[in-house]
């Protein structure tokens, strides 16, 4: 099995560009050689330059979908928290994307990221850069839901940070998920809040 790359898997799935492959090799995730080219004989993974990517967008949905975000994990944090303070950071990911994964794994970088999370979001949805305020969005309600559980019991400065999820969502493309989360506004909301 694999279970033992997880940590290299995840990260070269998390970003659409893959990974280069020597940040795959610094600490936290320490991957070796051998294990690079074992996940890219089994056609987990596979070189396109420097970089690592998915072998498949397929594959790398269908994984994702397994992990269950299990893969916003300790090791996937302190792994970008590394990445994010190196000199060379626009080199190796997108800050934009780092962020907003930051948030999702654990209390500690919530902590950490949270503010500058949402100072991002709220630059690129008030330029209409929906795509770019996308990522912080979804990042900030996937949080928001595992404090809160439910859209019931969010405060009025959290049902704004789900309209801005549904107005990216909308803005990108995304109808019938802008449509939901609007409606369970109006629903589970009163009618000051919105």
């Amino acid at each position: 099995g694999f279970e033992d790359q997880f940590a290299v898997i995840d990260v070269i799935y998390e970003f659409e560009k893959g990974m280069l492959r020597t940040a795959l090799t610094l600490e936290p995730l320490s991957a070796r050689e051998d294990d690079l080219k074992r996940l890219e004989d089994a056609c987990i993974i596979k070189q396109a330059g420097d970089y690592y990517i998915p072998y498949h967008d397929i594959l790398r949905n269908a994984y994702r979908n397994l992990r269950n975000k299990r893969q916003y994990n300790e090791k996937m944090g302190e792994f970008l928290s590394e990445i994010i303070h190196a000199e060379k950071i626009n080199e190796l990911i997108d800050l934009n994307q780092a962020l907003a994964v930051l948030l999702k794994c654990g209390e500690s970088y919530k902590k950490i990221y949270i503010e500058k999370c949402i100072e991002q979001r709220d630059y690129y949805f008030s330029k209409t850069l929906f795509k770019e305020a996308l990522f912080f969005a979804e990042s900030i309600y996937f949080v928001l839901l595992k404090e809160r559980k439910d859209i019931q019991y969010f405060k009025e400065d959290e049902l704004y940070d789900v309209f801005v999820l549904a107005d990216c969502l909308k803005h990108k493309g995304n109808l019938t998920r802008s449509t939901e989360l609007l409606q369970e506004l109006f629903d589970k909301s009163n009618s000051t809040s919105i």
